[in-house]
């Protein structure tokens, strides 16, 4: 068995390990019995090795017996923070921990208490605005969360659960909220409220609303008028606004540049400290996590001159995080479409690039339209199983705004620049920003009015399994076509190859 289908066949166990672990009452039971298999197996694996004999059933059925015990014991020593409530009228004092988030007319605003409690959800009036770190006291009733806004077509959208797994176990609706201090003590709570005044610089030279698209782009920010989240999520292009791993490889491309006559070690060493530091400046959601482990692995396998290999980062990424908040496996919907996109693009891209070389395309737009497909055919099941409704031009419109990203990314990140150097560039560079991104708002307006534009198709959990495991399939016949044909062209046959290796 090769070493990326033990990993994963060892993330399968154990993903399905975590679902045992918090669906079912006897998963003590099923973790004593998966460790007395494992035991077995090993014992069969070391005496079959002294005879140099090979069992890969005996391995296989070791990865799986370990990985569900491992992930059954990971979940049962997970300890949830317990939900501050109070029914009647209190005051509590707190730290906000992340940016608050504006909406058309109200904030949300995350508050910690202390240590022992989970975060409560403030909904406040949008004025006045509060800044991440500041240190607020909150007066009103707490109770636990609801669904108070729910998502139109988001039929299995679980928000109470998306927001234990948040850490967010309270609500408060309008309290009324006095800042003791906005003085940020944590370094964490610094990084954020740079983010806060770099966000707040490009909002002051770009027009708004393109300045929320120019601060998604480039930090996440999740300030987006609701008319306009509306628009992108019709048009299949909510995703440009989400970090990625873009914005990872351009802080680790810059700063290998930036230092590329010192030593190799410490280029790296940098480059990890800078991509930390931003993560945790933007809040560390699941899709820049899960890009941030994969380019640490690349950054890793390049200092000890190791082969990068982007199926197996991907896997052991997903393995890291789950081992971290096994809850978020069950109920992170953004972390579940980073995985199945980035899935897509790995083991799809290749082949849809490869059927667009007979249409002799240019690298560049040939790359965008092959990542584009799979990620969209990898995430389409998914979709229609959770938010019940497929963009029938979203393909279309991902092939034109996707390749605009990087441009407005760059102009957004040079009228930040330019306004600690310059009183007129800024005007000058935000306003051919505002242009450009408003070019791509219109676009995606036009496309959203158009005739069956989004289309409601709501499938069960077992349609979803079932389309994913004809997609697999799909990519595992046309993986053995391509070899098959590689090793006729070459002259080599399939055993000559296995010996030779």
């Amino acid at each position: 068995m090769a070493s990326h289908g033990k990993i994963a066949l060892a993330l399968t166990s154990f993903a399905c390990g975590i679902f045992v672990g918090y669906q079912f009452s006897y998963a003590s039971e099923v973790a004593i019995v998966a460790l007395i298999l494992f035991l077995t197996q090993a014992i069969i694996i070391f005496i079959a090795k002294k005879k140099n004999i090979f069992s890969s059933v005996a391995v296989a059925t070791a990865i799986v017996s370990l990985s569900l015990c491992v992930a059954i014991v990971r979940v049962q020593s997970t300890h949830d923070k317990q939900p501050f409530v109070c029914l009647e009228v209190c005051s509590v004092q707190g730290e906000i921990i992340r940016e608050p988030e504006m909406r058309d007319t109200y904030q949300r605003v995350i508050v910690a208490l202390d240590t022992k409690h989970a975060y409560v959800e403030v909904y406040a009036p949008l004025y006045p605005r509060f800044s991440v770190g500041s240190t607020v006291e909150v007066t009103g009733t707490i109770k636990e969360p609801e669904v108070l806004f729910p998502h139109e077509g988001q039929k299995s959208f679980d928000y109470v659960s998306y927001l234990r797994n948040k850490n967010i176990g309270s609500q408060m609706l309008y309290p009324k909220v006095v800042v003791v201090s906005e003085t940020a003590y944590s370094f964490g709570a610094k990084l954020k409220h740079v983010k806060s005044v770099l966000t707040d610089n490009l909002n002051k030279h770009i027009r708004y609303p393109a300045s929320t698209i120019a601060s998604g782009i480039l930090f996440g920010a999740n300030d987006i008028p609701k008319d306009l989240h509306e628009i992108f999520r019709i048009t299949g292009v909510s995703h440009i606004v989400v970090l990625s791993g873009f914005n990872i490889a351009i802080i680790v491309s810059f700063v290998l540049l930036v230092l590329r006559y010192v030593p190799l070690i410490f280029r790296i060493s940098i480059a990890l400290l800078f991509v930390l530091m931003f993560v945790v400046m933007v809040g560390g959601e699941a899709s820049v996590i899960r890009a941030t482990l994969m380019a640490i692995i690349s950054l890793l396998a390049v200092a000890i001159g190791r082969q990068y290999i982007a199926k197996q980062a991907l896997l052991v990424s997903l393995f890291v995080i789950t081992m971290y908040d096994p809850y978020a496996l069950l109920h992170d919907v953004s972390l579940h479409l980073s995985f199945i996109a980035t899935a897509g693009i790995i083991y799809l891209g290749e082949i849809f690039s490869r059927l667009l070389d007979k249409f002799r395309l240019p690298n560049f737009f040939r790359d965008i339209l092959s990542t584009t497909i799979a990620a969209y055919i990898a995430t389409l099941p998914y979709q229609m199983y959770v938010f019940g409704q497929v963009s029938l031009y979203a393909l279309f419109t991902n092939m034109i705004i996707v390749p605009l990203v990087p441009v407005a990314m760059f102009l957004s990140g040079v009228t930040i620049l330019v306004s600690y150097l310059s009183t007129a560039l800024p005007l000058f560079f935000g306003t051919v920003t505002s242009l450009f991104i408003d070019g791509m708002i219109s676009f995606a307006s036009f496309i959203s009015v158009l005739p069956f534009s989004s289309v409601g198709f709501q499938i069960s959990f077992f349609g979803m399994v079932t389309l994913y495991v004809i997609l697999v399939t799909l990519i595992r016949l046309l993986s053995l076509s391509r070899d098959k044909s590689t090793l006729s062209a070459s002259g080599v046959t399939r055993d000559e190859t296995i010996y030779r290796f």
